[in-house]
């Protein structure tokens, strides 16, 4: 009996845009390569953020450009925490999620709470516990 072919789910406008930043940026790509080894929540929490930008700025360019400006704080953030030795893996994703936090409320103003970037509750619970 022959198989039917799986096909994959189309990739979202925000995997096709992190894609994309990830190909122009090798070296940054590296630094979150580790941040997504570390937690690979981070990836859709990112991707959260990316569709909500999408939302707000409708060109192409205009998208590109933020996701340029918000990979840096995003990856800052996240070695701000390592650095400071943080051996807690939550804290460093709350500092990375504070991060994008700030971003999109300091471009878009716009303050984001944690459960509209990180769609996980037992990640939302962790995140909020390592803040406090």
């Amino acid at each position: 009996m022959p198989r039917k072919k799986v096909r994959k789910p189309k990739p979202s406008s925000a995997e096709i845009m992190l894609t994309r930043w990830r190909k122009l940026n090798p070296t940054e790509n590296r630094d979150l390569q580790i941040l997504e080894l570390d937690w690979p929540v981070a990836i859709s929490i990112i991707q959260s953020a990316i569709k909500i930008m999408t939302d707000h700025d409708s060109r192409a360019d205009q998208l590109e450009d933020a996701i340029a400006q918000l990979m840096p704080n995003v990856l800052s953030g996240y070695a701000q925490a390592s650095q400071q030795h943080h051996t807690d893996d939550a804290y460093r994703l709350h500092r990375t999620v504070e991060s994008i936090q700030r971003f999109l409320l300091h471009r878009y103003a716009m303050d984001i709470p944690i459960e509209t970037l990180v769609a996980n509750p037992k990640v939302v619970a962790l995140i909020q516990r390592a803040a406090a």
